[in-house]
């Protein structure tokens, strides 16, 4: 059985706008990703790598985190920091 937020390898904006879904409710403010980013990077789970963007520690690996290439509607190829519960 799978876990009540998260897919398989998805991103940490889908998986907050899950939890908002589910839980946010009129009075409540919705979570921001950028809290959930902010708090990675805070207790080592990101990294920023020398290109100023985000990656995942060793720690954050063993957590499930990784890096998956993706490409935009425009042909532009990315990567995104994605999250497996599966690892």
């Amino acid at each position: 059985m799978g876990s009540l937020y998260v897919e398989y390898k998805t991103t940490v904006s889908k998986f907050v706008k899950k939890i908002n879904e589910l839980n946010c409710t009129d009075n409540m403010k919705p979570l921001s990703y950028r809290v959930i980013n902010a708090w990675l990077l805070k207790e080592g789970y990101l990294k920023v790598n020398d290109n100023n963007k985000k990656v995942p520690t060793k720690k954050g690996e063993e957590l499930g985190l990784g890096i998956e290439l993706r490409e935009s509607a425009y042909g532009a190829v990315y990567n995104v920091v994605t999250f497996d519960e599966n690892v």
